[in-house]
């Protein structure tokens, strides 16, 4: 079970995108059937971040399902997603 202290800070950032590396982790978490029940793939921070890069909820999840492990291909795949909204 991953524990809240474990998770990066809401203010951690990858490629100077915050919340993301927390959201990666979360979504590991998710996946592996990990969540603690004081924590929410989902939540009040997560959603809002990826609407604003114009990725849905279940699409992140799978997508970090697909990479197997390689964040570095789940912060491109963001960055592209953000930057086809600009």
């Amino acid at each position: 079970m991953v524990s809240m202290d474990s998770l990066p800070p809401k203010s951690q950032e990858v490629d100077g995108i915050a919340w993301l590396p927390r959201l990666i982790a979360k979504a590991k978490a998710k996946l592996r059937g990990e969540m603690p029940p004081d924590l929410m793939y989902g939540c009040g921070g997560d959603r809002p971040f990826l609407e604003g890069v114009n990725i849905e909820l279940a699409e992140f999840l799978r997508f970090v399902w697909a990479a197997k492990g390689d964040d570095a291909k789940v912060v491109d795949w963001v960055k592209h997603r953000r930057a086809a909204l600009k």
